[in-house]
């Protein structure tokens, strides 16, 4: 209801769409056509005025039920203690930020993109050079063992970057 005791029923509605995206159906006496055109501005999905039976309630949640929301498509693969944010290319560790070079983040997001498949040293320099290196492939191998100092494994036991043997290298998210 858009009436509340202090008055901030539309505001309570924009609030609410800054952190989730759940359906909202504006129930109200109000009958003017701008507290319906506020409403919907303020992010309701439906606006209902008072009177109203309680199945056209519910039909008209029914409505909006069969037309899913839009998925809201996170940027931010988080593996345990990891978390890797593709749009802002920050990764942190328990929450504290970890500084790699552009070199190791984009094999740590290549790979993580990638959860659980095995990729060669050529697929993960074609992806992260851009297939105009022309060195040895075993660099691949330098930058990953730095990625797995940096946030928090060892060699030869590493919880999420794993060396696939004559093959190269896979991410394993658990």
């Amino acid at each position: 209801d858009i009436t509340l005791p202090d008055g901030l029923g539309f505001e309570v509605c924009r609030v609410i769409r800054t952190f989730s995206d759940p359906y909202i159906v504006v129930v109200s006496g109000r009958r003017d056509e701008i507290d319906k055109v506020l409403g919907f501005e303020a992010g309701a999905d439906d606006y209902l005025t008072k009177p109203f039976s309680a199945r056209e309630l519910g039909a008209r949640i029914t409505a909006m039920r069969r037309r899913p929301r839009a998925s809201r498509v996170s940027h931010v693969r988080t593996f345990g203690d990891v978390a890797v944010d593709t749009h802002a290319r920050e990764v942190t560790r328990h929450g504290d930020p970890v500084e790699l070079t552009r070199i190791e983040f984009d094999l740590l997001d290549v790979l993580t993109a990638n959860p659980r498949r095995a990729m060669s040293r050529e697929e993960l320099i074609e992806q992260v050079w851009g297939g105009a290196w022309f060195g040895d492939t075993h660099v691949v191998d330098v930058h990953i063992a730095n990625l797995r100092k940096k946030i928090g494994e060892s060699g030869r036991s590493p919880q999420h970057l794993r060396t696939v043997r004559d093959v190269g290298f896979r991410f394993d998210p658990s």
